[in-house]
């Protein structure tokens, strides 16, 4: 066919037979285009493995054939020039390509374009020093290119065991740090029977790890302390009030407490006077009480007593 135009047909426009002897040769500028088979686009219908030849004097501008074929790829053979542009395949899935290194032109595959990719992202990804958003979809085309966002996990301190952003949990080891030195407010106070003092204690280092005391007296019919750190005067005397640093160690610190002020017992309805039971020295004061039964004895008992406690007993003259 060398020029011309083949079209409007409805039932191919060539039909190349896969016969020995059938041949469909091509030159100058014709036109195949236009024809259809079973409402399919069917201009050059090349069956079995048939071909199109290009003649010795070759297509020239304006030359459009249209091929459609069944399961071989090439078109034509022995073609020394790009035509490629010359023909079209009917089957849209395929375009005519020149294939240079075997002088061909063949049917090539359309690629189809890849959509657009949008990631989606969900939950934190995180491994034991960073946490960041990688794309969730299965089909990610690169995964790697999608992260974001990515950090180093954020703590409060060193003892903090979870990220602050990603909900990671680390496992932290913390290391003891004992108490050296307990100290109070004061090493000495004085109350009176009834009344209270808060004594305060501080713990060295500041970072100890435990810092809590435990409060005793080693008086509690003098004063008693409470847990933290109340002392109430209970009756006359002297006790220690100790503080001990919690957690194994031995640190402690002691204040001094001395009470005063108890009630000291009076002669009701008798009268002071002196007795052979002593004589008041040595900062004892005699007192005789009437009607006191003593020892078992009734008549006038006599008490010593020194910095009003009760000493001793002391019997009448004359008394058994």
């Amino acid at each position: 066919m060398s020029g011309g135009s083949i079209t409007g047909n409805n039932n191919n426009g060539v039909y190349v037979s896969d016969s020995a002897n059938t041949t469909f040769t091509v030159s100058g500028a014709p036109t195949v285009t236009g024809n259809t088979r079973n409402s399919a686009a069917s201009n050059v219908f090349l069956a079995g493995s048939q071909t199109i030849t290009i003649g010795e004097a070759g297509l020239t501008s304006g030359a459009s054939i249209g091929v459609i074929r069944g399961a071989y790829l090439f078109i034509a053979n022995n073609v020394n020039e790009d035509y490629s542009g010359n023909f079209s395949s009917d089957n849209t899935q395929y375009v005519v390509k020149y294939d240079k290194p075997n002088s061909q032109l063949v049917l090539a595959k359309v690629k189809t374009p890849t959509p657009e990719h949008i990631h989606t992202y969900g939950d934190w990804s995180k491994d034991g020093t960073y946490h960041w958003h990688k794309c969730t979809d299965a089909n990610c085309p690169n995964p790697s290119e999608s992260i974001e966002e990515m950090a180093k996990h954020v703590y409060d301190d060193g003892a903090d065991a979870t990220c602050n952003v990603c909900g990671y949990k680390r496992t932290v080891t913390t290391e003891n740090i004992p108490v050296t030195k307990i100290t109070l407010n004061t090493t000495t106070t004085a109350l009176k029977v009834g009344e209270t003092t808060t004594l305060t204690a501080t713990v060295k280092p500041d970072n100890a790890t435990k810092k809590d005391v435990t409060w005793t007296s080693s008086n509690e019919k003098v004063a008693t302390v409470t847990a933290n750190g109340t002392v109430k005067a209970l009756a006359v005397g002297t006790t220690k009030i100790i503080a001990t640093a919690v957690g194994g160690t031995d640190k402690s610190a002691t204040c001094k407490v001395t009470v005063t002020g108890g009630t000291t017992p009076s002669q009701p309805g008798g009268s002071t006077g002196g007795s052979s039971g002593g004589d008041g020295g040595g900062g004892a004061a005699i007192i005789m009480v009437a009607g006191a039964a003593v020892a078992g004895v009734v008549g006038y008992g006599v008490y010593n007593y020194v910095s009003g406690q009760k000493l001793q007993a002391l019997l009448p003259e004359g008394a058994e």
